[in-house]
């Protein structure tokens, strides 16, 4: 019994040390950046499916100043807020997606990277195929004189999405 104990304690070593330390920090960072997607994900979806009364008035009230905004994308914005709910689906399934190629990564398996990289490419893709040209368009128009932050928002999403993958990329040599 005591023998068993010393080879798992042998076992946990021997993987600790196999394993880089910015592979490590990157997963540890993945992990953290998933379990907030998730949780962002699944308060997305019990105000979409079970919707308080604060919540359907909020969301009225935003949809007003969109329209005073910018009346002309109101239409798109609308269309977009009704896919909602399958966008808020399909982004949990993604951030599963990613967690589940963190945590192969974790425990060293490279097929890990591979589902980690559809998972963050696809969340662009799905999410412009869903939205479309005219949902990215009433984004665009009813951020108005705020356009500037959130061209710069989503290119540090990419960005840190693709630092993320080459540090992964960078470590696939470890990982079997």
């Amino acid at each position: 019994m005591e023998e068993n104990m010393e080879l798992d304690n042998e076992h946990i070593n021997v993987e600790a040390a196999v394993r880089p330390i910015a592979l490590k920090n990157v997963c540890i960072l993945s992990f953290i950046m998933c379990g907030f997607m998730i949780l962002i994900q699944l308060w997305s979806l019990k105000t979409s499916f079970f919707p308080s009364q604060e919540d359907i008035v909020r969301q009225q009230q935003q949809m007003e100043i969109i329209k005073a905004m910018n009346p002309e994308g109101y239409g798109a914005m609308v269309e977009m807020v009704n896919t909602k709910d399958s966008t808020a689906l399909f982004n949990l399934f993604i951030q599963l997606l990613s967690l589940l190629g963190v945590v192969m990564m974790w425990q060293l398996n490279k097929k890990g990277f591979y589902i980690y990289v559809f998972a963050e490419l696809s969340y662009y893709l799905i999410s412009f195929l869903i939205s479309g040209i005219s949902g990215l368009s009433a984004i665009v128009n009813s951020f108005g004189e705020a356009m500037g932050s959130l061209i710069l928002v989503m290119a540090l999403m990419i960005l840190v999405d693709l630092f993320f993958i080459s540090i992964y990329y960078r470590n696939l040599k470890y990982m079997s």
